[in-house]
């Protein structure tokens, strides 16, 4: 799949078991060699709200976890935008996608 302003390549793996996808970019891609997992986990967490206070919640985590080879600062400075760009999205949209699709509240 070529991705981004630069029609990068990169892999995707889809690992249904362990509920993650892996992004990983091939040869001639801007950050290559690295890789972004995203990985979907159940699970309970530390929460706030100004009514209770901190508090312990269940609940569906994505977590997106990126590894690679930044060989300078412009490099490490770019991969870094890039992804909280990219990624960001991601994390706003997934609870709401599990909502409408799982039905998870």
């Amino acid at each position: 799949m070529l991705i981004g302003p630069n029609n990068d390549l990169i892999f995707h793996h889809i690992d249904r078991q362990n509920y993650t996808i892996s992004n990983i970019t091939l040869e001639g891609h801007t950050y290559h060699p690295g890789q972004v997992v995203h990985r979907l986990t159940l699970g309970t967490g530390l929460s706030f709200s100004w009514s209770s206070g901190f508090y312990m919640r269940e609940g569906a985590y994505l977590t997106t976890t990126g590894t690679g080879l930044n060989t300078n600062w412009a490099t490490a400075t770019g991969n870094y935008v890039a992804g909280k760009l990219l990624f960001q999205r991601t994390h706003y949209m997934a609870p709401r996608l599990m909502q409408q699709y799982l039905g998870v509240p």
